[in-house]
């Protein structure tokens, strides 16, 4: 009652049946429990976001990738691009939409691996230590323990996808020296050991 009286004389008018309603359904019953998903779910629904993010995302990772190889790996001569709308443009021009979502299939490996295990894993400790879901870790050392576990375990999964990812991207590119020339990720995996 306090809260409304102070919310009735500083907001606007328009906004009071909001206030009230807002108020007094704190006093109903309390909102059913949100549904548990199967254990592997989170690893599943993490990995797949993570897809569709790179999806869209991939052509400024592979103009990031040329940008920092052009001064390490070039053949002579100057910078092949002169920045991030010049990298876009050329390698837009020069080798089409697929070399704008170069190393794409390894990007998915990539990112479904990390992220995947991060979320994934953290819930999957959350649950070890006995925290139900919706709730959260009482003590700051318990979530760093947590973190610091689920993220060691997505950087160690996930790294030689990441190499992959790189190696993909540079290839192609007239200003890289070094090209690996892989076939397949099939092909290229094999070449990582």
């Amino acid at each position: 009652v306090r809260y409304q009286i102070y919310y009735a004389a500083n907001l606007p008018k328009f906004l009071l049946p909001f206030v009230a309603m807002a108020t007094s359904s704190s006093s109903a019953a309390p909102a059913p429990a949100p549904k548990q998903r199967g254990k592997g779910a989170e690893f599943i629904l993490a990995g797949t976001s993570a897809c569709c993010a790179i999806t869209l995302t991939n052509p400024v990772d592979v103009v990031k990738t040329r940008l920092q190889l052009q001064g390490e790996l070039s053949g002579g001569g100057g910078p092949a691009y002169r920045g991030v709308g010049h990298a876009l443009y050329k390698i837009g021009t020069t080798e089409g939409f697929r070399g704008l979502q170069r190393g794409l299939c390894a990007a998915y490996l990539l990112q479904f691996s990390n992220v995947s295990c991060r979320f994934g894993g953290y819930d999957y400790l959350k649950r070890a230590f006995g925290i139900k879901p919706g709730d959260s870790a009482t003590g700051q050392l318990t979530l760093l323990a947590m973190g610091a576990a689920s993220g060691t375990l997505a950087a160690v999964v996930s790294n030689p996808f990441f190499l992959l990812k790189t190696r993909f991207q540079a290839s192609g590119s007239a200003d890289v020296r070094h090209q690996h020339g892989y076939t397949s990720l099939r092909a290229a995996s094999g070449t990582l050991a």
